[in-house]
């Protein structure tokens, strides 16, 4: 049944809020006519516009409006509505009760009621409240697992809240990884230029002061982070390409260059014998990499000039590496010698994707030769 106190309202708002009268009248003739499933749209898109949100009273929005078509519309769409209605809120303690309440509304989505309490979550990290927002979010991921067919909005959702938490926590490997998903999981139109911005200067960082990070390639390969360009934290982009080539003179040059830069963080000012061992190891890798598989019996010395270490150095920084799980193998302390036998799989740069691609190229021919003298041996 059509309101007519609904459409008054609308047309009041309509009036007071000019910028976004042509939005309000289309829900208005939307509403009158029962197009449920575009008005769900345009309310989402309405209360995420941003001079709407700082200009309206969304919350009355909401219990004048909006929750009188919870039966009608999209649960998982009511929910993103009320969770950007519930950024008006003061109190966040407020917020959380109003988002509670909703659970009832929702019971039979299973989508609706994740990302209610992933929302939920949020608001108990911004309190401080680590233990209960993390709860709530193991316990969305252990749900999420035995799903099908869940929007991925609610992972978009959880992964960077999860990211958020670790941030928080200041655990940069899990930040990272979970950043990873949040921006596999989310169109980068989505996301505005400073979220953007945001994103890749802390998952930047996160790479340089994170013990365990070196699949440095999944983040370089995102176009986003190409949002550091002609910032302030250009230096950050330019340091991370240098970081991910594995030429220690390139990434030394580099530090050089943003000394200043460098020097204005505490965190990487205190981290800077990691970063140099991070460089080293990721040289190691590379190294590595460029051997055949048939040829990975590595001299003291051979690892020691390409990873500027000292021979006796050298035996640390291989089992800094296996206990970092990034490669597997033997050392052989008479002979001076390691003996790799695994190496952990990686995202590959593009430069390194052609090697591949060329030592791919190469066993062909081989197999191709080995068959032709197995061929003419049976003849």
């Amino acid at each position: 049944m059509i309101s007519s106190n609904v459409v008054e309202m609308l047309d009041k708002l309509s009036l007071d809020h000019p910028a976004v009268g042509s939005q309000l009248e289309e829900i208005k003739n939307n509403y009158k006519e029962s197009m449920w499933h575009i008005i769900t749209d345009q309310l989402y898109n309405l209360t995420c516009d941003a001079e709407f949100d700082q200009g309206a009273d969304l919350l009355t929005f909401f219990n004048d409006f909006v929750i009188k078509l919870d039966t009608k519309i999209n649960e998982l769409k009511y929910i993103r509505i009320a969770v950007n209605c519930s950024r008006q809120f003061q109190n966040i303690e407020e917020a959380i009760t109003f988002l509670s309440g909703l659970e009832e509304k929702v019971k039979d989505s299973i989508g609706a009621q994740l990302f209610l309490k992933v929302s939920i979550a949020e608001k108990r990290l911004a309190l401080g409240q680590y233990n209960e927002c993390f709860d709530l979010l193991e316990e969305v991921e252990g749900q999420l697992k035995a799903q099908n067919d869940i929007d991925q909005i609610v992972y978009s959702e959880l992964y960077k809240t999860l990211a958020l938490y670790y941030r928080r926590k200041e655990k940069y490997t899990e930040f990272y990884q979970n950043g990873l998903q949040f921006l596999a999981y989310t169109p980068a139109e989505e996301l505005t230029e400073q979220e953007k911005h945001e994103w890749c200067i802390n998952m930047g960082k996160a790479i340089l002061l994170g013990k365990d990070i070196y699949n440095i390639a999944e983040l370089l390969e995102k176009d986003i982070l190409k949002s550091l360009i002609n910032t302030d934290y250009e230096w950050l982009y330019d340091i991370l390409k240098a970081l991910n080539t594995a030429n220690i003179d390139e990434f030394e040059e580099c530090l050089r260059k943003y000394e200043d830069k460098i020097n204005s963080s505490e965190e990487l000012v205190k981290n800077q014998n990691q970063l140099e061992q991070k460089i080293k190891i990721l040289a190691f890798l590379d190294l590595i990499f460029h051997r055949e598989k048939g040829d990975r019996n590595l001299g003291f010395e051979l690892i020691a000039d390409i990873t500027r270490l000292r021979i006796e150095d050298v035996e640390l920084l291989v089992m800094k590496s296996m206990s970092l799980g990034l490669v597997r193998g033997t050392i052989d302390q008479v002979d001076q010698i390691i003996r790799v036998s695994w190496v952990k799989p990686r995202m590959l740069p593009r430069d390194k994707i052609k090697i591949m691609s060329e030592k791919l190229a190469k066993w062909d021919v081989q197999i191709k030769h080995t068959l032709e003298l197995l061929t003419q041996g049976s003849e």
